[in-house]
C-alpha cells in the first residue's frame, strides 16, 4: 500500500509550483517493475466534499493500480486513554491531512474484505476486487486523477455480475446461475429436505470468483401446483368442476370455462371431456379434466346401469378427494380411456399426459408426466363394491412432483402404482367409503448436479369417508372425510455441493445423505353440508388439518361458506 504523495502546490527552489500530475517515485514503482503489479495499490486523497484534495498527487501513470480515499479531516478510533472518563471508546478527527491518512482507509478495507470473505480470497484477488468495484461515476471516472475510482467497500462486498453455483470440482468447471437453481419439493416430501439442509451452507461465486454464502435450505421451495388453495377449495365446494353438460344421442359432453384474474395468463382456463358409448363399453376423451374422476369411487357403473359414481367431484372441497393422487401429476393435459363389462364387474383403462399444475396455466418449465392405469371393479351400486388398480407413472424433469433446476441437476423417474377403493351402504341413505394408494418410484438422474443419487421412494395416501344424502331434506347432503394426502414413507437422497474455496482457488466440497420422510403426517378432517336455502343452494365446510404440509406441529383450520342462486 502506497501513499501517492502530497506534493501538489509545493514551491520549488526556482519558484516553480509542483503540479503533481502523477504519483511519487516509490508509489509508481509497479509501472517500472512488473513483479509488483497485481498486489500493490496507490492511494490519492479526497477532501470532505469528495473531490481530489488540493495537496494530493494525482494518479497519473499509476492509474491502473491507483484509487482515491478520504484524506482530509479524517475521523477514526483512538486508544482508550484518549477518551473522557468512563467512556469505553471514542473517536478523534486528525488535525493532519494527507495521502498518508487516505492509504489506511484502503488498508483497513482490505482487512475487512479478507474477513468478510472468510479468508478465502487471495491477496491479489482482494486488490483486483477493490479496484474493480471502486466508484467510477461522474468525476471519479477521470482515471488520470482518481485512477480506478473512489473506494467503495459496500460494492466490494456485493457480487460483481451474476453469481453461479458450481457443479464440478474447479472454479472454472460446470456451473449454473444461482437465480435459476432451485429444488421445488412436491407436497409429499413435506419439510424433509428443507429441514435437513437448513443448517448447511452453499457457496456461489461471482465474476471475480468471490464466494457468497447462503443456507442451502433457502433454495428448497415448496410445490405450489398440486395442493389446492383455500380459494380453490371454496370454488369447488358444492360446484361440479366438470362444467356444463350436453347429452347428444349416445354421448355426453362436459365443458368448463374459468376466468383467470391474472394478466399473464390466458383469458380463461377450463376443461373439456366427452364420453361416448361404443358397443359393450364406453370411451372418454378429456382435456384438463382430472383422469381420477373415471376410476374408483368416482367411476360410473357398468355401461348398461347408467349409474353415476358414488362420489361426485363437488362433494368435498377437494375435487379429487378419493381419486388416485398419482394421476394428479398429469391432470393438466389430455387423456383417453375406455370402460367395458368384464365378467361380474367392469374393467377401466386410461392413458394421460400432462403436468401437475392445479387450476393454472401450464408453465413452460414444468415437468411433464405420462400415466397409464387399469382398474377392475367388483359389485354394483346396491351392494358392497371393491375396485383394484394398478398402473405406471413416468415423469420427465420431476419425481413425485419434485423438480430440481439449475445447479441441482435434472431428475426424472418411474413410479409403479397400486390402489384400492371400496364402498358399503349403511342403510338407505348413507354410504361408507374408503380408498388407499401406494407407489414405488425409481429415480433417474439425467444431468448430475448437486442432487447425485436417490434411493427407491415409497409413497402412500388414504381416505375414509361417509356420505349421507336426503337425510333431512330432499336435496341435502352431509359428508365426512378423514384423509392423508400423498406422503413419502421412505427414501434417501445424496447431495453434493460446494461450500467454499481456499486462497489458492481450490474449492471445498460437502456432501450428505438425507432422509426424504417429512417430520409429520398430515391428516385432514373435513365435514361438508349442502342444502337448498332461500331459493338457492347453501354450502358449508369445516376443515381441520393436523401436521399441515406433513410438518410436525403445523395445524390449520378453516370454515368455508358458499351460497349460489340463479337470477
Amino acid at each position: 500500500m502506497w501513499a501517492a504523495g502530497n506534493a501538489r502546490g509545493e514551491v520549488g527552489p526556482d519558484g516553480s509550483v509542483e503540479s503533481a500530475t502523477s504519483v511519487e517515485v516509490v508509489a509508481g514503482l509497479p509501472v517500472r517493475i512488473p513483479e509488483l503489479r497485481g498486489h500493490s495499490l496507490t492511494v490519492v486523497a479526497t477532501d470532505p466534499q469528495g473531490g481530489i484534495a488540493d495537496f494530493s498527487n494525482r494518479c497519473g501513470i499509476a492509474r491502473e493500480f491507483c484509487l482515491a480515499a478520504p484524506g482530509v479531516d479524517v475521523t477514526g478510533p483512538v486508544p482508550s486513554f484518549y477518551c473522557a472518563a468512563g467512556a469505553r471508546e471514542c473517536y478523534l478527527t486528525l488535525e493532519e491531512s494527507g495521502t498518508s491518512s487516505a492509504a489506511p482507509f484502503v488498508t483497513g478495507g482490505i482487512a475487512l474484505l479478507a474477513q468478510h470473505y472468510r479468508n478465502q480470497l487471495g491477496n491479489d484477488e482482494i486488490v483486483e476486487r477493490i479496484l474493480r468495484t471502486a466508484d467510477k461515476q461522474g468525476a471519479y471516472g477521470d482515471s488520470d486523477v482518481y485512477g480506478q475510482g473512489f473506494l467503495d467497500l459496500d460494492a466490494a462486498t456485493r457480487p460483481v455480475g451474476g453469481t453461479r453455483m458450481l457443479t464440478g470440482r474447479t472454479l472454472s468447471g460446470p456451473s449454473a446461475p444461482s437465480r435459476a437453481s432451485t429444488l421445488r419439493m412436491g407436497a409429499a416430501f413435506g419439510d424433509s429436505l428443507a429441514r435437513g439442509l437448513a443448517l448447511r451452507e452453499v457457496a456461489s461465486f461471482d465474476e471475480l470468483d468471490a464466494p457468497f454464502f447462503r443456507p442451502l435450505g433457502d433454495y428448497v421451495r415448496p410445490d405450489t401446483f398440486v395442493a389446492p388453495t383455500l380459494a380453490e377449495r371454496l370454488g369447488t365446494l358444492g360446484r361440479d368442476p366438470r362444467g356444463a353438460t350436453w347429452r347428444p344421442d349416445g354421448a355426453e359432453l362436459r365443458v368448463r370455462v374459468d376466468a383467470v384474474p391474472d394478466s399473464t395468463a390466458p383469458a380463461s382456463l377450463g376443461s373439456v371431456s366427452m364420453t361416448r358409448d361404443l358397443g359393450n363399453g364406453r370411451m372418454w376423451l378429456g382435456y384438463r379434466s382430472h383422469p381420477g374422476w373415471r376410476f374408483g369411487l368416482y367411476a360410473e357403473g357398468r355401461p348398461a346401469d347408467r349409474r353415476a359414481g358414488l362420489v361426485e367431484p363437488g362433494d368435498f372441497t377437494e375435487d379429487g378427494a378419493f381419486a388416485n393422487p398419482f394421476l394428479g401429476f398429469a391432470r393438466n393435459g389430455a387423456g383417453i380411456g375406455y370402460a367395458a363389462v368384464a365378467g361380474p364387474g367392469s374393467l377401466r383403462v386410461a392413458a394421460v399426459h400432462g403436468t401437475a399444475q392445479y387450476g393454472r396455466r401450464r408453465d413452460a418449465g414444468a415437468g411433464e408426466a405420462t400415466a397409464a392405469l387399469a382398474e377392475y371393479g367388483f359389485g354394483g351400486s346396491a351392494t358392497s363394491g371393491l375396485a383394484m388398480q394398478t398402473g405406471w407413472l413416468s415423469e420427465s424433469r420431476s419425481l413425485v412432483g419434485s423438480q430440481p433446476s439449475g445447479a441441482f441437476g435434472d431428475l426424472s423417474g418411474d413410479t409403479g402404482i397400486v390402489g384400492l377403493s371400496a364402498h358399503r351402504p349403511l342403510g338407505g341413505r348413507w354410504s361408507l367409503l374408503a380408498s388407499a394408494h401406494a407407489g414405488m418410484s425409481v429415480a433417474r438422474v439425467q444431468r448430475r448436479g448437486m442432487a447425485r443419487r436417490l434411493s427407491e421412494l415409497w409413497t402412500s395416501s388414504f381416505a375414509l369417508g361417509v356420505i349421507g344424502r336426503e337425510i333431512g331434506h330432499s336435496r341435502d347432503r352431509l359428508a365426512l372425510r378423514l384423509s392423508q394426502p400423498l406422503r413419502v414413507e421412505s427414501g434417501r437422497a445424496e447431495l453434493r455441493w460446494v461450500s467454499g474455496r481456499n486462497p489458492d482457488g481450490q474449492i471445498e466440497i460437502e456432501q450428505a445423505a438425507l432422509g426424504l420422510e417429512p417430520s409429520g403426517r398430515r391428516l385432514d378432517l373435513e365435514l361438508t353440508y349442502s342444502r337448498p336455502w332461500a331459493g338457492g343452494l347453501a354450502h358449508l365446510a369445516v376443515i381441520a388439518s393436523r401436521d399441515a404440509g406433513h410438518v410436525r406441529g403445523e395445524n390449520e383450520a378453516a370454515l368455508l361458506m358458499r351460497y349460489r342462486r340463479r337470477f
